[in-house]
C-alpha cells in the first residue's frame, strides 16, 4: 500500500489492504495472548476457495471496478486464484506477475547492453516456484508474440531447475510435478534408458550440459552461484546474464562483486535485493548493479486499470510494460550497469509507465471507461499527472 501512495501517487483513501491469515502454519501464534486474528486453523480445499470467492464477489459489488492484487500467497494457492479470476476482474499477482514484468524488462535491456537476440537466448531457472515460472511463461508469450516461435520452440529456451534436479519428463517424480511446473518438463538426452549416469548431478553440471545464456535465481540459496558456476557462465557467454532475485539480499544466490570478479566484469546482473555500486577505478569507473524492484510494476498496473476501469489484466499488458521500461536507459547507463532507471525517477517512471498502459488497455477494448481514452501519448502523460496524489 505504501509502495502505491509512494511510487504512483495514489490517493491512500483509494487503497484497502487485507490480510488473510498463515495460522494453521504457525500453531505458536494460536496459543499467544496478543494474536488479534482467528484463533483457528486456515481454511483449506474447497472451503479455502469458496471464503476467498466470497471476498472477491462481496467487493466487486460493493466497487465494480476494483482492482485486486494478490501478494504471498503460497504456491499452490497462487497460481489457482490468478487462473480463477484473471479473466472477468482486473487482478494481478505481483510475486508471479510483478516478478515477471521486472525480469523480463531485465532481460530487454540487457540485450540492449550486449546486442543479443531474445531468440537466441536460453534460461536456467535456479528454482521453480512463483517467481520462476512467473519469469518464463512471459519469456514465453513474448518469444511467441513478437518472433512468431511456436509453443514448443518457445517452451525448449526456459529450463528450470528446482530442489530435486532439472524438471524433465523422465524424472522419478515427473507423475507428481505441480502444475505450474509440467509445461517446463522436458526430454533431455541424458532421460533415455540407459543414460541416466549422465544427468547433471548439481547446478554446475547443469549449466555444463544445458549451455545457458542466462542463470535466474529466485530459490533463496545464498552462495549456490559459486565462482565456478559464474565462471563457467562467462565462458559460454560474451555477455552472461546473471540474476539472483532471492530477496532479502542475506539470501541472494551471489553478490554482485562476485559477479562482477568471476566474469571479468562482463556480467550483465540484477538482484531482487540492493547491492552497493563497485568502484572500478578512476580508468573505468562505477559499475552499478541494477536492482529488478517490483515496485516499478505494480503500482503502474494497478493505477492504469483503475483509471480505465479495465475488464481484466491479460500478460499482453504485461509485455507493453517490460518493453517500454526496458528501452527507457540511455547506452551509457546500461554500459555501467543500470538496467533500470533510478529508483530516484520513480514518479516520472510511473508516469510513463501508467500512461502507456492505459493507452494499450484502450487499444485492446479492455477500457470499461472510454471516455478517457481519445488521447495523444503525451496528453495520456499529462492527464496521468494531473492524477496523482501529492500529501
Amino acid at each position: 500500500m505504501i509502495s502505491r501512495v509512494v511510487n504512483t501517487h495514489v490517493h491512500p483513501i483509494c487503497m484497502l489492504p487485507w490480510s488473510t491469515t498463515s495460522t494453521y502454519q504457525f500453531q505458536a501464534l494460536l496459543k499467544d495472548e496478543k494474536y488479534k486474528g482467528v484463533r483457528q486453523r486456515r481454511l483449506q480445499g474447497e472451503a479455502y476457495s469458496s471464503y476467498i470467492d466470497e471476498f472477491i464477489q462481496a467487493i466487486k459489488a460493493w466497487s465494480p471496478h476494483i482492482f485486486v492484487q494478490f501478494e504471498d500467497f503460497a504456491n499452490h494457492n497462487a497460481f489457482v486464484l490468478l487462473n480463477r479470476y484473471r479473466d472477468d476482474t482486473p487482478c494481478f499477482n505481483d510475486d508471479i506477475q510483478g516478478t515477471a514484468t521486472i525480469g523480463l524488462a531485465g532481460i530487454l535491456a540487457g540485450m540492449r547492453r550486449s546486442g543479443g537476440d531474445l531468440t537466441k537466448q536460453k534460461f536456467l531457472f535456479f528454482g521453480a516456484g512463483e517467481a520462476a515460472t512467473g519469469i518464463a511463461e512471459l519469456i514465453i508469450m513474448a518469444l511467441k508474440t513478437w518472433y512468431n516461435l511456436s509453443d514448443e520452440e518457445a517452451r525448449s529456451r526456459c529450463i528450470l531447475y528446482d530442489s530435486k534436479g532439472l524438471v524433465s519428463k523422465r524424472r522419478k517424480d515427473a507423475g507428481g510435478l505441480q502444475p505450474h511446473k509440467l509445461g517446463f518438463a522436458h526430454d533431455f538426452p541424458w532421460d533415455a534408458d540407459g543414460k541416466e549416469d549422465e544427468s547433471p548431478k548439481n547446478l554446475l553440471e547443469a549449466v555444463r550440459k544445458i549451455k545457458p545464456t542466462a542463470l535466474i535465481g529466485s530459490a533463496t540459496r545464498p552462495g549456490a552461484f559459486t565462482k565456478e558456476i559464474i565462471e563457467e557462465m562467462a565462458k559460454l557467454n560474451a555477455f552472461p546474464i546473471i540474476f539472483p532475485l532471492s530477496n532479502p539480499t542475506s539470501k541472494a544466490e551471489c553478490t554482485f562483486e562476485d559477479a562482477l570478479r568471476w566474469s571479468s566484469r562482463r556480467v550483465v546482473f540484477a538482484s531482487g535485493s540492493p547491492f552497493e555500486h563497485v568502484d572500478l577505478g578512476p580508468a573505468t569507473g562505477k559499475a552499478y548493479a541494477a536492482q529488478a524492484n517490483n515496485a516499478y510494476i505494480f503500482p503502474a498496473v494497478g493505477h492504469a486499470a483503475v483509471i480505465t476501469k479495465a475488464k481484466s489484466i491479460p500478460d499482453e499488458l504485461l509485455l507493453e510494460v517490460a518493453k517500454k521500461l526496458a528501452d527507457m536507459q540511455s547506452p551509457s547507463d546500461l554500459e555501467s550497469g543500470r538496467l533500470f532507471p533510478p529508483f530516484t525517477y520513480i514518479r516520472e517512471v510511473s508516469i510513463k509507465l501508467i500512461a502507456h498502459m492505459c493507452r494499450r488497455i484502450c487499444e485492446l477494448g479492455l477500457a470499461q471507461d472510454t471516455t478517457v481514452c481519445d488521447k495523444s501519448p503525451s496528453e495520456w502523460e499529462q492527464f496521468v499527472s494531473g492524477l496523482m496524489y501529492t500529501a
